[in-house]
């Protein structure tokens, strides 16, 4: 579990972060390799979009929830594999432009 300074009392306090997930994932690049994992994320998608396919004013929170969170996942299994890819295919000199591109473009499509 981490740790962060709250800036107003200046105490540590400890959260549990969904950043596990990406350190996870990272390792298993190399284990599945990247194919594998942009075809796991994106039939992650459709699954994670089944709960809200027919609404009902009885369907409980939780299964909104396990969508959302299935859909989480399916977004961040191909955000890390594209991140990898894009690193890998610009030289040194280019990596850091090409890594905000990345994230500029993920931040305008959310904004969206």
């Amino acid at each position: 579990m981490a740790e962060f300074v709250d800036d107003v009392g200046r105490q540590r306090q400890p959260y549990a972060s969904l950043n596990v997930a990406p350190t996870l994932r990272a390792r298993d690049l190399a284990r599945f390799g990247l194919p594998r994992i942009l075809v796991f994320g994106a039939a992650l998608l459709p699954v994670g979009v089944i709960p809200f396919v027919p609404p009902s004013p009885i369907t409980p929170p939780l299964v909104a929830g396990l969508g959302s969170l299935t859909m989480g996942f399916g977004t961040g299994f191909p955000s890390t594999a594209a991140i990898v890819l894009i690193q890998d295919s610009d030289g040194r000199t280019e990596r850091g432009a090409a890594t905000a591109s990345n994230l500029f473009a993920r931040n305008l499509g959310s904004t969206l």
